[in-house]
């Protein structure tokens, strides 16, 4: 809950101000936005869902699907591929600066 207050209070007032009900639909809209400007402008984009993929599945270059509808089952394997991209993002800039 603290991380989804983090991303709603990191956005600008004027955005924050006119997003709909809770918090988890501000983050979603936001989410949304960043994934939209991402594409306008090139950026090649991943997204991780459940397993119907939703909204953002069709939004992303490459959407990560974890077969499962129990959101524990979900967030776990997400955090695991976070922790896996970050150990290759290290991998990649910190090879050879030792």
């Amino acid at each position: 809950m603290s991380e989804d207050l983090d991303l709603v209070a990191g956005a600008p007032e004027r955005v924050r101000e006119h997003l709909p009900g809770s918090i988890a639909a501000k983050q979603r809209v936001l989410e949304e936005c960043a994934t939209h400007y991402a594409v306008e402008h090139g950026i090649r984009t991943i997204g991780l869902t459940g397993a119907s993929g939703g909204e953002l599945a069709k939004l992303v270059k490459i959407p990560i699907r974890i077969p499962s509808s129990n959101v524990q089952h979900i967030q776990e394997a997400h955090i695991t591929i976070g922790h896996i991209f970050c150990d290759l993002i290290e991998q990649t800039l910190c090879t050879g600066l030792a």
